[in-house]
């Protein structure tokens, strides 16, 4: 293990040079198989729509019943069947748009923050007709005829289904929009700060990393398969789109491109009035298909000025000092769809043509997104690259895939949803064999390295992972019935010419704490630490709506004024509460023992009366911090037919509806009381 940490030191303190790569292995095409022999562990249908919920619509099940409904229909049809109608529903349409965003860096807070062109739309309509115009004609040029804003460009295209769009645009508004600037180290900075965030979104990469890691040559490859440490995709996708695989330099040819110098007219100055304003810059000015001027106004491509740092611009091809989003734009525009007509081009000597080798790195860096969204891990290691064949080959389907279908996330996720690790059971309910490590190495990359053989490939275990923030937190507010924390906090001040510093209220502290990517500098997290918890439990300890002031009405209010109204036990409320939160309406005469405790003596025989109320939510926190609630990965047990108390409008048939008119159009299944019906 010494030898592979001594390697970035040494390069860090620049004491040693990159070895020379030795030839890769001829890569061998998908599709593949991790394991031969690998034994059946699927853990079934109540699991497998536990996990589809959150993954699919951004929230914990409603309850028990609600996973009954979707597990009924999976036997009906079949889990891919669910998935799309699933992918149809409102909950995916919201949920899907603010990752899409996170996968852009999207800021929610701070000056980069555009909450005009991104919190909500213009449109009237939402329908795939804005995606479609954007897709089918240049930047440059057209105007879709209705103001628009990249909010309603993000629905349309999760709407049409094809994500290659919202890619394709979202250039534009995140070279616009910024504080002006006010010297060449602040402008040099700030193009370098947005150039790196566009090198790890679009392409998954990591400038510093690539001279000893790249797609061609790596200094952890080897020719023999067993001690190969790189497992690139076949192609020198960096060589094709910056010229030279070892990637540019930091702050050489590649920032320029997303200056707003010389090139952005509004909404805000790219520089301000005095000696650094810019002279004879008045060009008739311009927004990409109409777009709205709060996502940038620009100047026409024709009279963009050269660039006042003095650099010359290359990605693809060298466009010189005038380099500028223009360009970059129409390199996605045009490798998308060269992509989409015929795949990606590979030469004998794994050379690429330049528009599709971009493209197409976004494809495995959206791969390896989802992925991840869907299991808390990725597919590479900190360098960027798949650490072995079974991460890459999972990235390399997954792009595939996202490419093959038209850049649909509707096709990835029923990628994903349909894996065979997707609903692993525990190691000890684990189908013919002994052994509970038999998965290829796509959770844990460095298993192969274990002592023990037997421990070499990974086990369900390594896929135990915290839950999505957004999921985590979108879960309590929808579970518990408050009022959504705000997307875009507004400041306490607004940003203007003379206020730059920002300061929000305790809605971006909270997001921002547990994980929720805010801005490039708070670009969210899955790892659960100390502090963490001590953050998600000042804020949900006592299951009271911090950020509302109140909980007056909410679920639980509910909950107790039925039980009490029924005559009901604190046990009843509880397992209710239980099957709320976690979806597992049972409580162990073991578990009862300790709540009682947490409860300071409260006995689950007590009627329900106001007094129990503090108990009630003191409990409600403690699942809030479980590792029940915020963890992923482990199936659970099977609870569909256990009994709970039922709020009014949550019964099966009730839910069997509100899952049929989101996610099924209102027809094709009748619900019954306790039964549903596929026509």
């Amino acid at each position: 293990m010494k030898r592979y940490l001594l390697i970035p030191i040494a390069l860090l303190f620049g004491l040693v040079s990159c070895p020379e790569p030795d030839p890769d292995p001829d890569p061998e095409d998908p599709p593949y198989e991790f394991f031969d022999g690998t034994p059946y562990n699927d853990a079934g249908d109540e699991a497998f729509v536990k996990r589809a919920i959150p993954l699919m619509w951004g929230r914990a099940p409603a309850s028990i019943r609600e996973v009954q409904v979707l597990v009924d229909l999976v036997e009906a049809t079949d889990r891919e069947a669910v998935v799309r109608a699933m992918a149809t529903s409102p909950e995916f349409v919201d949920h899907w748009q603010k990752n899409l965003m996170d996968w852009t860096s999207v800021a929610r807070i701070g000056i980069r923050a555009n909450p005009q062109c991104y919190s909500e739309g213009l449109l009237d309509d939402q329908d795939t007709d804005l995606a479609e115009y954007v897709r089918d004609n240049d930047a440059h040029g057209s105007d879709f005829g209705s103001e628009w804003n990249m909010w309603d460009l993000s629905r349309s295209s999760i709407l049409l289904d094809d994500l290659s769009v919202f890619f394709a645009a979202d250039l534009f508004p995140t070279a616009a929009w910024d504080a002006p600037l006010f010297n060449v180290l602040e402008t040099e900075a700030a193009r370098t700060d947005v150039m790196m965030s566009f090198v790890r979104n679009y392409m998954r990469r990591e400038i510093d990393c690539l001279p000893c890691h790249n797609s061609e040559h790596s200094a952890t490859d080897h020719p023999d398969p067993a001690q190969d440490n790189t497992w690139a995709i076949p192609g020198h996708f960096e060589k094709a789109v910056f010229g030279v695989s070892e990637g540019p330099d930091v702050k050489g040819d590649l920032h320029i491109f997303f200056r707003r110098d010389g090139v952005v007219t509004g909404p805000i100055p790219a520089v301000p009035e005095g000696p650094d304003a810019l002279v004879d810059f008045d060009p008739d000015t311009t927004q990409p298909w109409g777009i709205s001027e709060l996502c940038g106004i620009f100047a026409e491509p024709d009279q963009v000025l050269e660039g006042r740092l003095g650099f010359s611009g290359y990605y693809v091809d060298d466009f010189g000092p005038t380099a500028n989003i223009w360009d970059m734009q129409d390199i996605y525009q045009t490798g998308f769809a060269s992509l989409r007509s015929g795949g990606l081009e590979v030469a004998d000597d794994l050379t690429l043509i330049g528009d599709q080798a971009a493209g197409y790195m976004v494809a495995m860096s959206l791969a390896e997104k989802i992925w991840m969204e869907a299991f808390g891990f990725g597919l590479t290691v900190p360098f960027a690259l798949p650490r072995n064949d079974a991460q890459r080959q999972v990235m390399w389907d997954l792009a595939e895939t996202w490419i093959g279908n038209d850049y649909s996330l509707v096709e990835i996720l029923v990628f994903v949803t349909t894996h065979d690790y997707f609903v692993q059971n525990v190691p000890e309910d684990v189908l013919e064999t002994d052994i509970p490590y038999f998965l290829g190495s796509v959770f844990n990359a460095f298993a192969p390295y274990a002592t023990d053989e037997t421990m070499r490939l990974n086990s369900t275990g390594d896929a135990l992972q915290r839950g999505a923030a957004r999921v985590l937190v979108n879960s309590v507010y929808t579970s518990l019935g408050w009022d959504k924390l705000p997307e875009f906090p507004e400041p306490d001040e607004p940003l203007s010419t003379s206020n730059f510093i920002l300061d929000y209220d305790e809605s971006a502290w909270i997001q921002s704490s547990v994980g929720i990517q805010m801005k490039l500098s708070s670009s969210g997290f899955r790892s659960q630490d100390f502090q963490t918890l001590l953050v998600w439990e000042s804020w949900f300890g006592t299951c009271t709506d911090v950020y509302g002031g109140t909980h007056d009405g909410d679920w639980i209010d509910q909950l107790l004024e039925m039980a009490e109204d029924d005559g009901a036990t604190v046990g009843d409320v509880l397992i209710a509460l239980k099957d709320r939160l976690l979806t597992d309406p049972a409580i162990t005469d073991e578990e009862a023992a300790l709540l009682e405790a947490v409860m300071g003596g409260v006995s689950m025989d007590d009627a329900v009366t106001a007094g129990v109320e503090d108990d009630v939510r003191l409990v409600c926190g403690v699942w809030l911090s479980s590792p029940q609630f915020q963890l992923w990965g482990d199936p659970g047990v099977d609870r569909i037919g256990t009994e709970t108390l039922v709020m009014p409008g949550t019964g099966y048939q009730e839910l069997c509806e509100d899952v049929v008119d989101a996610a099924y159009g209102g027809s094709g299944v009748v619900c019954n009381a306790d039964s549903l019906e596929v026509q």
